[in-house]
């Protein structure tokens, strides 16, 4: 056998030399020849495993003359990996085996067909795709994209498996996916159709978006119908296609009827049904025939604002400077005795929407004079008299201690005029009076039970987790009531959201502007951004005991252990750095520049404790010892220090604070454990926080810091010294010592850290310019709501609900 194949080889040597500078007239391999090349047989084994994983190669298929052997070679160095159409027979290919260094040549004419590796690979992709395995198939046809963009074959190859996968996702109902792949499709070749006979692809398109609208419609979700049909009817010219009409022509039919029953209340002046309806055909098709007259009109006699908000109402107390939506929305529903509206030289600013407010030189007598009205009041001077008296009155709801301590008598002269004596001056009585002449609205009743029995411009229509409705107050005088008819709130967990919402026109005004947004906002067209005039104070207010809390080294740790500056400038200001947004070492309102007249119970000698990991740490482990010491001399067990319980508001700016500071406390050791409270909950309902993140308005520190540090979760971790303080500081006859009492304070404060301060900042919110009357410097949106007005409207009276009369024929 072996002298048998060195015959061969001899036979053929003439045939098979291999290539070389000095040969270079060979003749034709042939197979006979090819079988006993050195390395054929290698070249020959077959790989294991996926073709694209293996290195590339191309196969030469020989004729039957050569029993159709496949050679394996490297890949032929073809112009353009072209193969010659109509090669001359006689010519010759050179080639490589696989994994052979040397060059062989072989006869065209002994070849069948020569397969190129990268359509093989394109061929084992659409076998995969023909076979439903689309996830191996994706990887052969990136792997061409990548590598062989120009392989014959790959423009339908990929335009097949674009269309199996979009009709994959449509069998699975996963509609936005197999939308997005049939587009993607439609970029390729508009054109294509799976078969001669199979529909055009802009038919199988709609198929699939018929689907998805209906699925937005049984969700009620006709914002996002209608957006989806306009962007593909625009983007692919398919106004006229069938599945395109049929909807606008539903969605058309069901707007008109509520267009129609809009129109018809509208006639009767019942504005709130009226509302409704138009709401309803504006949320189908606000394209719909007539609606941009039926709102013009809506605009002209029952303006209605709505308003975007991070945390919707759940009670209305004006005075709680800890709980945002509060504090915002009680200015709606309620009007309080005196209200803050600045702050000024000398403490804050005040004003009276009920008279002409008078303090005598002495301090100890304060006058109202009644306003003169031609109306009917709703408030007379004994119902301020009787207030007065009844908030110092421990047994009744609203009582306030500060002003039971002040108060001597309150008396009514000529109905108009109420006169209040003083035991002693005050530097500024005007403080302790913003409260409401609702006992029950003072004390802090929830929105559905304090609403209709304010005093307020607007009562509350209806409620629910996303949306308030505020329609005028009709119980008011005339000209006491507000311009606009109604003013909607609309909570939203997503800035971001509510920012989109006022670009598209579905917002009127939103109360906070994050502050990375705010760039963006800035330079839009038709909108106005601006500053709160007041910062916002950022604190850590502790709420239910832990055991190491009380350990003044501890709280050190927990407020060492932070790098405040990082925090409030990269994770929540995001690199822009309004001014007055800075860290504090106290909890009352920094000045904002220097010598900020306002900021009077600020030291700002007092620098904010430095971020210091390593001191964070020592002073745990010091916390740590001085309870066993502890432990060991009363021979009790000491306390383990278990995870700090934070609790935050469910609002952005308090996550990102709060999962960042629970991160750098780890770093010290310290561990924590967060919980988000429900949307406009901002105090822990379960007793579970022994920390609680705040973003008050302590704005008036003659009042607040009283009302922050006696609450009962700070109490235990406030010293003497600050009680003794806060005594002195009621005691204050001047601004001179009401200065200085105040920044001993807070040194106190600084010292001791019975609250941690975090940082301030000043707060932005964004309304358009179709609504006027805001005006600048304002410490919360609805400052002057009654002024609020939109261009050429005319005044209405609203007609009343049948709650609102049967809770004004009760009262």
């Amino acid at each position: 056998m072996a002298a048998l194949l060195i015959t061969l080889l001899m036979h053929f040597r003439q045939r098979m030399l291999p290539c070389s500078r000095g040969n270079r007239a060979l003749a034709g391999l042939s197979l006979v020849c090819l079988l006993f090349v050195p390395g054929f047989a290698n070249a020959q084994r077959k790989f294991t495993g996926r073709i694209i994983d293996q290195p590339p190669s191309d196969h030469v298929v020989l004729n039957a003359a050569n029993d159709n052997t496949v050679v394996v070679v490297e890949p032929i160095r073809f112009p353009d990996r072209k193969i010659p159409v109509k090669p001359n027979p006689s010519e010759k290919l050179v080639v490589k085996l696989a994994g052979e260094p040397t060059k062989y040549e072989v006869l065209w004419k002994d070849i069948e067909r020569i397969d190129l590796y990268e359509v093989r690979v394109r061929q084992e992709a659409e076998k995969l795709t023909k076979d439903g395995k689309l996830d191996e198939a994706y990887e052969y046809i990136a792997f061409l994209l990548q590598n062989y963009p120009k392989t014959p074959g790959l423009a339908t190859t990929r335009q097949t498996y674009l269309y199996m996968c979009a009709a994959d996702m449509f069998k699975k109902q996963q509609l936005p996916q197999a939308l997005a792949i049939a587009e993607e499709l439609h970029s390729l070749n508009p054109a294509y159709r799976s078969s001669a006979s199979a529909p055009p692809l802009t038919q199988v398109m709609g198929s699939i978006l018929d689907k998805m609208v209906a699925k937005y419609v049984a969700a009620e979700d006709f914002l996002s119908a209608r957006t989806l049909l306009s962007r593909v009817a625009k983007q692919y010219n398919a106004a006229d296609e069938p599945f395109v009409k049929n909807w606008i022509d539903q969605f058309a039919k069901q707007a008109a009827k509520h267009r129609d029953a809009a129109s018809a209340a509208l006639a009767k002046q019942e504005y709130v049904q009226a509302y409704d309806s138009w709401a309803q055909m504006h949320r189908i098709w606000p394209e719909v025939e007539g609606a941009a007259a039926l709102t013009a009109e809506m605009e002209r006699s029952y303006p209605l604002v709505v308003v975007g908000v991070t945390h919707t109402a759940r009670r209305f107390v004006a005075q709680h400077a800890g709980d945002i939506a509060p504090r915002r929305a009680s200015r709606l529903v309620d009007r309080t005795l005196l209200e803050f509206v600045g702050l000024g030289t000398e403490g804050g600013r005040y004003t009276c929407p009920w008279g002409d407010w008078k303090r005598r030189e002495d301090g100890l007598k304060l006058t109202l004079i009644m306003a003169n009205s031609d109306d009917a009041q709703a408030v007379t001077g004994y119902d301020i008299a009787r207030r007065l008296i009844d908030a110092a009155d421990p047994n009744i709801p609203g009582y306030s201690s500060a002003w039971a301590r002040l108060m001597a008598t309150a008396r009514v002269q000529n109905v108009e005029r109420v006169e209040i004596d003083l035991k002693h001056p005050h530097v500024i009585p005007e403080a302790l009076l913003v409260m409401s002449l609702d006992r029950q609205a003072s004390f802090g009743t929830s929105a559905n039970e304090g609403a209709s029995a304010s005093f307020g411009p607007f009562t509350v229509h209806t409620q629910d987790d996303k949306q308030v409705r505020y329609v005028r107050n009709t119980r008011l005088p005339v000209s006491q009531r507000a311009k606009i008819a109604e003013l909607v709130e609309r909570t939203f967990d997503d800035p971001k959201k509510a920012l989109i919402a006022l670009k598209r026109g579905e917002l009127d005004a939103i109360d906070y502007v994050f502050p990375g947004d705010l760039s963006e906002l800035q330079s839009e067209e038709g909108i106005v951004t601006q500053a709160y005039d007041l910062a916002m104070t950022h604190l850590l207010v502790p709420a239910k005991p832990h055991p190491y809390m009380k350990a003044r080294n501890f709280r050190r740790a927990l407020l060492s252990a932070l790098n405040r500056e990082q925090i409030l400038e990269q994770a929540i200001l995001r690199g822009s750095v309004p001014a007055g947004c800075r860290v504090i070492s106290g909890p009352f309102l920094a000045p904002v520049a220097e010598n900020d007249p306002r900021a009077y119970g600020y030291d700002d000698k007092v620098p904010p404790r430095p971020n210091d990991a390593r001191l964070a740490l020592a002073l745990r482990l010091l916390s740590e010892q001085e309870f066993k010491a502890e432990a060991l001399r009363t021979s009790t067990t000491a306390p383990k220090l278990e995870p700090i319980v934070l609790g935050h508001p469910a609002d952005e700016i308090s996550r990102i604070a709060c999962r960042a500071i629970q991160q750098q406390w780890k770093i010290a050791g310290i561990e924590s454990q967060l919980i988000e409270f429900q949307p406009g909950v901002f105090e822990d309902p379960d007793n579970k926080c022994h920390l609680i993140y705040q973003q008050a308005a302590l704005w008036e520190p003659l009042v607040d810091a009283r009302a922050l540090l006696t609450t009962p979760g700070v109490t235990p971790y406030v010293t003497p010294h600050i009680t003794f303080k806060l005594q002195q500081i009621d005691a204050v006859r001047n601004w001179i010592d009401a200065r200085g009492r105040l920044k001993e304070l807070h040194s106190f404060v600084a010292e001791e850290l019975p609250v941690l301060p975090l940082w301030q900042t000043v707060d932005y919110f964004a309304y358009r310019k179709r609504v006027q009357g805001i005006e600048p410097g304002i410490v919360r949106l609805y400052q002057d709501v009654e002024s609020w007005q939109f261009a050429g409207q005319t005044e209405v009276v609203a007609k009343p609900s049948a709650n609102e009369t049967l809770s004004r024929n009760k009262r």
